[in-house]
């Protein structure tokens, strides 16, 4: 009994500390999505995280995949407290955080700590509006799950990055994830990012298929976002337990580590109005 009562001190305290604190407005919110698996959205809300981060930014990651959470494995965090005990309220997220690479803060995942949980999916959407004195941008790597979780955390968020590769099933699935999420009513201004593309036509042929859709059949409009190259170096570094190292590129060569940077800043500089569905007649 004496745990419980301790337990519950300690939460009262929290929450008379968060009433303390003085107003700030909510960080911009940016989700990064994968429109089916596989597709490296993880990599790419990490490395972009990572960019923000060494141009000066204050950058939280959150791991929010409540099936897989990547992001957590591949910053090397030990086992500790996550996500989980901020969405129980036994900790605030302030108290979870956890040191990143290039000095991002990570919040770490939990397997299925958000699933089908909308009160959770409320409670940790709460902390993180609470982060504006101590965040610049909050990332929420959401993995390639639609449905409730996916629609709840586009619609908060300022922009929605949805990351494809170029193959046909990919495209379809994004297109599919879009349209699920779009049917909910309004979300953040979407921008379709085209991961491992081998050239400039091909990414190119990719974004404009899926924006002639989503105007066609959504009378939505998706933003223009640079494409990340195909990087050997990427899954090198990984299974060494970095993040992005990419090898020397010959003169003329798409950088995915300069593609991170230019859509860091695109990002940065952009944010948009929330993006409204049209009627459709």
């Amino acid at each position: 009994m004496s745990d419980q009562a301790d337990e519950l001190r300690q939460l009262v305290l929290r929450n008379a500390a968060l009433r303390r604190m003085p107003d700030a407005p909510a960080p911009p919110v940016v989700t990064v999505a994968g429109g089916k698996r596989s597709v490296g959205a993880t990599t790419v809300a990490l490395n972009l995280a990572v960019s923000f981060a060494r141009s000066g930014q204050r950058v939280v990651l959150v791991d929010a995949d409540p099936f897989a959470p990547g992001a957590t494995r591949l910053c090397g965090v030990a086992d500790g407290e996550n996500l989980s005990d901020v969405v129980s309220g036994r900790r605030t997220v302030h108290e979870v955080l956890q040191r990143g690479p290039a000095g991002i803060q990570l919040l770490p995942g939990s397997a299925t700590a958000l699933d089908h949980d909308p009160l959770a999916q409320q409670r940790i959407l709460t902390e993180i509006s609470r982060l504006g004195l101590h965040a610049d941008v909050v990332l929420l790597d959401i993995g390639a799950r639609a449905g409730d979780i996916a629609t709840r955390f586009w619609q908060v968020a300022h922009q929605v990055l949805v990351v494809t590769t170029c193959d046909a099933e990919s495209i379809m699935e994004t297109y599919a994830a879009i349209k699920i999420v779009a049917a909910h009513g309004p979300c953040g201004a979407i921008r379709p990012v085209v991961n491992q593309a081998p050239s400039d036509s091909a990414a190119e042929s990719v974004e404009q298929r899926i924006a002639q859709a989503c105007s066609k059949f959504l009378e939505l409009e998706t933003l223009e976002t640079p494409w990340i190259p195909r990087d050997a170096g990427i899954p090198v570094a990984q299974r060494k337990g970095q993040l992005l190292a990419p090898p020397a590129t010959p003169a003329g060569e798409a950088s995915a580590a300069q593609a991170f940077d230019n859509l860091a800043d695109i990002v940065a500089h952009g944010w948009q109005p929330r993006a409204r569905k049209r009627q459709v007649a």
